[in-house]
């Protein structure tokens, strides 16, 4: 058991390819977002987003939804053109209609596997007692004006010759991102124990340093305390080496995504997840809290007039 009262907890502030890649398909990070769901819950680590980060954020996490939604689809959209290779109409109509149920068991698994494992980070995110998002300063202004002024890498370079191509570099997001971290850090290193940068994007803060900062930015990090790294598990597994805060494996989706889980959003027409969809809200005549349905595509609000003691009767 974690004696909250006594942690001292450890700043993580991230940059924006962390928290995408928490919820992409193509990577494991399944133990990585567990490990950091259980270190937030006890209150081990708080998240420090930069105003920049979460603006780019609440974009991306809406784009590449869509975009991982689509390439599930496309996916098995690819197989419908076999459907020529039948002779009899009642086989093309079954083979397509198997397509369709594909479609859809494919899209419920993404959407409550990935993708709500990105709503629920968002909900973190979005919580004042998970999460600090912090403003840029006129320190910030001044330190990423100076460095675009002389060119300096690793955020601006000067065009550089590149075969037959002329390449020049202005990464003015990250620049914002890295002084922000750097003047949140100088303010509130007393209330931490550790507080990290993370990002891991190895070429925009590192050069070619690799793991290391870019020798004309690590002396802010150590001014200002920082700890810079290159991979969130890594953090992770530093702070709680044991895993001992780390979230237990959710119980198996496939037995979650028929029918009966899931209903129609009379809104939008798209569906609802009677379980991963539901939250409880108390009210005067639900003191003891309704089950409430909340559409995840459009947000419309379905009070069922349920309690927890409908479910037990």
């Amino acid at each position: 058991m974690f004696n909250q009262s006594q942690v001292i907890p450890n700043a993580l502030i991230l940059d924006t390819n962390v928290l995408i890649y928490l919820f992409d398909p193509g990577r494991e990070q399944d133990e990585v977002f567990r490990h950091l769901l259980g270190l937030l819950t006890h209150r081990q680590v708080k998240l420090v987003i930069p105003e920049q980060v979460k603006k780019e954020w609440d974009k991306h996490k809406i784009e590449r939804n869509e975009q991982y939604s689509n390439e599930t689809i496309k996916a098995i959209q690819k197989h419908a053109a076999l459907a020529s290779h039948f002779e009899k109409q009642k086989e093309k109509d079954d083979f397509l209609a198997t397509i369709a149920q594909l479609e859809t068991m494919a899209i419920r698994q993404y959407r409550y596997t990935h993708g709500l494992r990105a709503r629920n980070l968002n909900d973190f995110i979005e919580k004042p007692f998970y999460t600090d998002i912090v403003q840029r300063d006129s320190n910030v202004n001044q330190n990423v004006v100076e460095m675009s002024l002389e060119r300096k890498a690793p955020f601006f370079t000067n065009n550089n010759e590149k075969g037959n191509k002329k390449t020049s570099k202005n990464e003015m997001a990250d620049a914002i991102i890295f002084f922000t971290a750097c003047e949140y850090a100088k303010r509130n290193e007393q209330g931490y124990e550790t507080i990290y940068f993370v990002t891991e994007n190895d070429k925009d803060f590192t050069g070619d340093n690799g793991s290391k900062l870019h020798d004309n930015i690590k002396d802010f990090a150590e001014e200002a305390g920082i700890v810079f790294n290159n991979n969130l598990k890594r953090v992770l597994d530093i702070i709680d080496p044991q895993k001992q805060a780390i979230f237990p494996e959710a119980i198996d989706v496939k037995e979650h995504l028929s029918n009966k889980y899931f209903t129609s959003c009379t809104n939008c027409k798209d569906e609802i997840h009677i379980n991963a969809d539901c939250v409880t809200r108390t009210s005067g005549r639900y003191p003891e809290g309704e089950y409430v349905l909340i559409c995840p595509h459009c947000n419309h609000e379905y009070h069922t007039g349920e309690t927890y003691h409908d479910s037990y009767n």
